[in-house]
């Protein structure tokens, strides 16, 4: 018995430890580290602003909250058969007329080739776990079924055209790898982000131990709200007890209450305070 009042007066010590004011700034930063992580993970950006704030909110306590992200990259080009080889046309950065001339004389030559990379990430607010399916397609645009040599050479030489195009703001370094994992064949798998769960851990704990020690920090001076209180009917001229208008009578008693109250200016005692020797 004795032992369990000593772990109860134990764990009543630590608990009103965590709550202290002086926490505040340690929860806090565990509330915004968890914040500051959470918009690096979904939106791989490292500035904050209104919208992205305004999409944490949204993403810890929205209607999103949850809900899998669908996050995919698409990359559309088209392969021509050459002599001997295949080579890419990029739409984006090469001009369409050749294309648009081989699809209007020679469509056998034509292959369109989509590299996508797709990620789907889940989670109660941050990501915890993350499946990948990535894949090459290849699309005729003839009744012409390219061999399994040919799907190779179009597999590597659009993987080495996307890799050679987007690295950088368009593709980070891991997505540039799983690119370049897709000139073998087409990849996937799922994998557990223990990173998100402590995340998910800091939002909670962070934000409501936050709560706590802001509202024990503005409560911890007993009679506070009532400071507060006498020091505005004080500023305004009224009884500290009924807020009875004192301010210029001739009497130093609140004719309402029987408050003594100073009949100086707030230079002294100040009106509707209490006078030190009475009425």
């Amino acid at each position: 018995m004795a032992g369990t009042r000593r772990g109860r007066t134990a764990a009543g010590r630590t608990w009103r430890t965590l709550r202290h004011p002086l926490a505040l700034p340690l929860w806090a930063g565990v509330l915004l580290w968890s914040m500051r992580t959470l918009q690096i993970q979904r939106l791989r950006s490292d500035s904050l602003s209104l919208s992205t704030l305004g999409w944490l909110l949204d993403s810890v306590a929205g209607s999103n909250a949850g809900a899998p992200v669908n996050d995919t990259f698409e990359h559309e080009l088209y392969a021509v058969r050459d002599p001997g080889h295949w080579r890419i046309i990029d739409t984006n950065v090469d001009s369409a007329d050749e294309l648009t001339r081989l699809l209007s004389s020679e469509p056998e030559r034509v292959v369109q080739v989509n590299v996508e990379l797709v990620t789907i990430s889940s989670g109660l607010v941050a990501c915890t776990a993350r499946e990948t399916r990535d894949r090459v397609t290849f699309a005729p645009f003839s009744s012409w079924t390219p061999s399994d040599d040919d799907r190779e050479q179009m597999r590597r030489a659009a993987v080495d055209h996307a890799i050679l195009r987007f690295p950088g703001p368009a593709l980070d370094n891991d997505q540039v790898n799983r690119v370049a994992r897709l000139r073998a064949a087409d990849t996937g798998g799922s994998a557990r982000v223990w990173s998100g769960y402590a995340v998910n851990v800091g939002l909670v704990v962070g934000g409501v131990m936050t709560m706590l020690t802001l509202a024990r920090a503005i409560t911890a001076t007993p009679g506070w709200p009532r400071r507060v209180r006498n020091r505005r009917r004080v500023a305004s001229g009224r009884c500290v007890r009924c807020a009875y208008p004192v301010r210029d009578l001739p009497s130093g008693v609140c004719p309402e209450c029987g408050t003594p109250v100073s009949a100086s200016s707030p230079a002294g005692s100040g009106p509707g305070r209490p006078s030190p020797s009475g009425p």
